[in-house]
């Protein structure tokens, strides 16, 4: 696959689609390196990866309507603990998509930026206090009435030891009662043994979850599975291994 034009990026926020305010964003990954130098680097600095830290950053246009971005995110959420999606396709997005996600605590909101002249903006950054995920859509962001989920089965490969399912659930709506996802795994595409490999808790109203389980898992296909009792709500779920 060659260079890309970035038009449809979808970005989840907690319980918020952020994608209609924001217009750029990051989510950088880095490793501390320490030195651990010796004579035999010859002169040259000997480092070693420590701690690993991830960042997510969004920009866009501002909006202190009632159902802008400023109502959600303001001065007092700094410090509070958030998921964050990044979807590649957006609001195309379909099960088997890639994906990346991640929770942390907001450290930066900048309500208002730019000059005078120039459309007002915002900013933020949410430092991670766990893993930064590449993954997959498990459940694109849409309103699901008690028909529930059955999503697309997404060969991700198995989990081994000292690594884990991670999942990302965003509940952006919620009219209904307790909507439950599950990830089953199989070892075949058509989930001929389904098995139960992480349990999301059961909600009633809008808001996020950001969860995982250890390897090993010897199944190596992955799907979600919600039911709905009541009404309809409206969410996403990603998935991957890290």
């Amino acid at each position: 696959m060659g260079a890309q034009v970035l038009t449809d990026i979808q970005l989840l926020l907690g319980s918020v689609d952020v994608t209609n305010f924001s217009g750029e964003f990051a989510c950088p990954v880095q490793a501390e390196m320490k030195t651990a130098n010796h004579f035999g680097g010859r002169g040259y600095q000997i480092v070693l990866p420590g701690l690993t830290s991830a960042q997510g950053m969004l920009k866009g246009n501002s909006d202190m309507a009632t159902v802008g971005i400023g109502q959600f995110l303001q001065v007092a959420d700094i410090g509070t603990q958030q998921a964050f999606g990044i979807v590649s396709t957006g609001s195309a997005a379909v099960g088997g998509d890639s994906a990346q996600f991640m929770q942390g605590r907001l450290s930066k909101i900048a309500p208002y930026t730019n000059a005078v002249g120039e459309v007002a903006g915002f900013e933020i950054v949410l430092d991670s206090d766990s893993a930064d995920v590449d993954g997959y859509v498990g459940a694109p962001l849409a309103s699901r009435t008690t028909a529930g989920l059955t999503g697309l089965s997404v060969q991700m490969g198995a989990v081994p030891t000292g690594r884990r399912l991670w999942c990302a659930q965003f509940v952006t709506a919620a009219a209904g009662t307790n909507l439950a996802t599950i990830i089953q795994s199989d070892n075949a595409t058509g989930f001929p043994s389904a098995a139960t490999a992480l349990t999301l808790s059961t909600v009633s109203a809008v808001g996020w979850q950001f969860t995982s389980v250890a390897g090993p898992i010897t199944d190596d296909w992955f799907r979600v599975v919600s039911t709905i009792a009541t009404s309809t709500f409206s969410y996403a779920v990603l998935f991957g291994i890290q």
